[in-house]
């Protein structure tokens, strides 16, 4: 079986241009091999509300 690895990558924070910008800049990475099944873990999750900070932080 051909190795693949998948890597998703998401950014929050900002680079403190503003006035009021949060000292904190966060990078999160997850790495998937592919050759394994994770479809119990996304069982686990299915169905749970969605939550995104975005608009709030945004106003």
């Amino acid at each position: 079986m051909e190795k693949i690895l998948s890597i998703f990558i998401d950014e929050s924070g900002d680079f403190g241009f503003i006035k009021d910008a949060s000292k904190y800049y966060l990078i999160t990475m997850v790495f998937h091999d592919q050759k394994l099944n994770i479809s119990s873990n996304i069982e686990k999750i299915k169905g749970k509300p969605v939550f995104h900070a975005g608009p709030i932080i945004r106003r």
